[in-house]
């Protein structure tokens, strides 16, 4: 698992693992189509919005709605792992976590102060294995 920060204002990136997560899964949890605004900035810095999907093959998605406040996908990749991937709401995300409860408060502490100084966050999580 990893865990870190990225700075979308900046780019700054704490974690190298961070940073392949954003270029490959994050372009394929957006659609490339009837695309919402964040969708279309994520798939726009893209040379070809086919790259967000490229080499994956979609069993499920399941699109952002207000109540779950997350989106996700289920995939599989060409060497056959399967993936599901989802963003959102970082307290969805975190919800998804099968951590104990006192890393769950710590991570919301985190997030709440994150917040109070005007960051705007959104959750990632990619849970995969082999077939």
């Amino acid at each position: 698992m990893c865990v870190s920060l990225f700075d979308l204002a900046t780019s700054a990136c704490s974690s190298p693992c961070v940073a392949a997560f954003l270029s490959s899964i994050l372009p394929q949890l957006c659609r490339t189509e009837n695309q919402d605004d964040i969708d279309a900035v994520i798939v726009g810095v893209l040379v070809d919005p086919k790259e967000a999907r490229a080499g994956i093959r979609e069993v499920h998605f399941f699109p952002f709605n207000p109540g779950d406040k997350r989106t996700a996908l289920t995939y599989i990749e060409s060497d056959g792992n399967w993936h599901i991937s989802s963003k959102g709401a970082p307290e969805q995300i975190l919800n998804l976590c099968n951590y104990k409860e006192d890393v769950k408060r710590k991570a919301m502490q985190l997030l709440l102060s994150l917040l109070s100084v005007g960051s705007d966050l959104w959750g990632l999580l990619d849970s995969f294995g082999s077939t």
